[in-house]
């Protein structure tokens, strides 16, 4: 079964053409045509005359599965800033994408989320999200960018090398791969230089190649696996639920699940591993891990559904930050977006959302140029604006992981693990206060702060929460009965 749907007729009912002003500067290349770079290519051509993505794979005219993304088979969500960001680069997007077949789904009424203290309360937030497969996202937004006047998309375009000037400080542009030994691969020059091409990027071996100093690398890695079967549901889920998302409970179940229509009457469930439990690939043990998960009601919603497809597992899913931002010498005319620069466990449904978090970030900081040159500080200056925008993503993502044993990286502090405690009374009074469950949801898809759980509607319910447990575990009789 492909992941895919064939809309190559579809008609979107909004226009393409975007107004735009004077623009400033030449030539951007941005390589990577995934989420991140298609991304990159639409803010960058507010402030560029012509804008050529570069893509190693084929680009497909329709949403199917490409080898460069091997974990589109597996579910994806685009959180409810990501889709925010979108509707306002692509006007009509969420319109468009439910015409599509994008399931939109009320969080508050229709999501079951369970979480290691039992069920987060439902009721009216006024909160949605769309519900569609990572491969009808991102060729919709491939769509949209082929339509900007100035923008180019070139497949089978591997890059092989920057090119930069003779002293080595400017990037001016990039070398393609050959395609034979014979030949010489071109040369694209160009005035910016934009990394798109995911986590395992050779930025920092070209880097390296000319002399620039080694990239430090943060990596926080909780050995997460997933596992993610494609099924045919005729009558969906029992109860009228939309969606489920069952939790891992830290310390004792590292196991946990999530349950998504997609477009084309499909629904994709993934299961994910912590601290080295990898789900089954096989169809038994994929059913057999469902039974295992704090909640029975995956197991009980999936075990009589069709199968579509078989079973993919994925296991390279750490987190990794090249700080860029910290290099004390870097290139005039480069930059690096997305999981270049920094990728995160995909548990936590992130990825999308910060590359297009990054886009606008860059495009802010192209618009905050005073002259009518790029500086040569720019890219240097971009991370470091960059650094600040990942680091409560970054912080929400490892400080989950670290509450296992096993993860691997710099422990963190005792600030961190209050900060479990009380998340914990937080996940607790959400399945009581419908104002504690809204600000637990707004924070995971990064509308607000985690400071919005420290509000007097939130902090009240939760440190009530800390006292009952409290005082339930001093109520337990000791070993010896006492």
């Amino acid at each position: 079964m492909q992941s895919c749907l064939c809309l190559e007729g579809f008609a979107f009912g909004h226009t393409r053409q975007m107004e735009t002003g004077m623009k400033r500067f030449g030539h951007a290349v941005v390589i990577g045509g995934g989420v991140a770079g298609l991304l990159a290519a639409r803010t960058l051509s507010e402030h560029f005359e012509r804008v050529t993505l570069l893509e190693r794979d084929e680009l497909p005219e329709s949403p199917v599965f490409r080898k460069g993304v091997p974990q589109s088979h597996h579910l994806h969500i685009l959180l409810i800033r990501g889709q925010q960001i979108l509707d306002g680069l692509f006007p009509g997007f969420s319109e468009d994408l439910r015409q599509a077949g994008a399931v939109q789904i009320d969080i508050g009424r229709e999501f079951l989320f369970i979480t290691p203290f039992g069920q987060m309360r439902n009721g009216a937030l006024g909160l949605h999200v769309l519900a569609a497969s990572r491969v009808l996202v991102e060729w919709y937004i491939r769509r949209r960018v082929r339509e900007i006047p100035g923008v180019s998309l070139r497949g089978r375009a591997a890059v092989e090398q920057l090119v930069l000037d003779g002293a080595k400080r400017r990037v001016r542009g990039v070398l393609l791969r050959a395609a034979n030994r014979a030949s010489a691969g071109e040369t694209v020059a160009a005035d910016l230089v934009v990394d798109a091409s995911g986590r395992n990027t050779n930025l920092p071996a070209w880097l390296g190649g000319y002399g620039y100093p080694a990239v430090r690398s943060t990596i926080v890695n909780s050995h997460l696996a997933y596992a993610t079967r494609w099924y045919r549901a005729p009558q969906g889920i029992e109860n009228g639920w939309k969606g489920i998302v069952v939790n891992v409970s830290p310390p004792d179940n590292p196991r946990g699940a999530a349950v998504m229509p997609v477009e084309g009457g499909r629904w994709v469930v993934t299961l994910g591993g912590m601290a080295g439990v990898v789900p089954p690939t096989d169809a038994d043990g994929f059913l057999e891990f469902t039974r295992q998960l704090s909640s029975p009601v995956v197991y009980e919603t999936i075990r009589s559904w069709e199968p579509l497809s078989r079973v993919y597992g994925y296991r390279k899913a750490f987190n990794e930050w090249k700080h860029f931002e910290q290099m004390p010498r870097f290139p005039a005319g480069l930059a690096a977006i997305g999981d270049a620069v920094c990728a995160f466990n995909p548990i936590y449904g992130q990825g999308m959302t910060i590359a297009a978090m990054s886009a606008v970030e860059l495009g802010n900081s192209l618009a905050g140029l005073n002259g009518t040159g790029i500086p040569d500080d720019f890219g240097l200056r971009f991370h470091k604006r960059l650094a600040r925008l990942y680091k409560v993503p970054w912080q929400l993502a490892t400080g989950e992981d670290f509450r296992w044993e096993q993860t691997e990286g710099e422990r963190p502090g005792l600030g961190v693990r209050i900060g479990h405690w009380y998340t914990d009374q937080v996940a607790k009074a959400a399945g009581e206060s419908l104002t504690a469950a809204q600000a637990f949801i707004e924070v995971v898809h990064l509308l607000k702060p985690p400071s919005e759980l420290m509000k007097p509607g939130v902090l009240v319910p939760a440190l009530r929460q800390g006292l009952f447990s409290a005082l339930a575990f001093r109520g337990r009789p000791s070993a010896n009965g006492r």
